[in-house]
């Protein structure tokens, strides 16, 4: 994620600079910000599922 955060920076600043097509950079930051929305989304996935594999190895307290 830092990776795209910088890239999505360098663009930002590029477009500013008249280096790049505002237009362009739209469309490539929303293709970078899907990208770490992908990533974030199987992060938290991997780690509910930890969470889930420790409750259920819990020794059960009875009601």
């Amino acid at each position: 994620m830092p990776r795209i955060r910088r890239q999505i920076t360098a663009m930002f600043h590029d477009a500013r600079a008249g280096e790049m097509d505002a237009l362009d950079c739209y469309r490539l930051a929303s293709v970078l910000m899907m990208a770490a929305k992908l990533i974030e989304t199987g992060e938290i996935e991997e780690r509910l599922a930890e969470i889930e594999r420790r409750l259920a190895d819990r020794p059960r307290i009875a009601a």
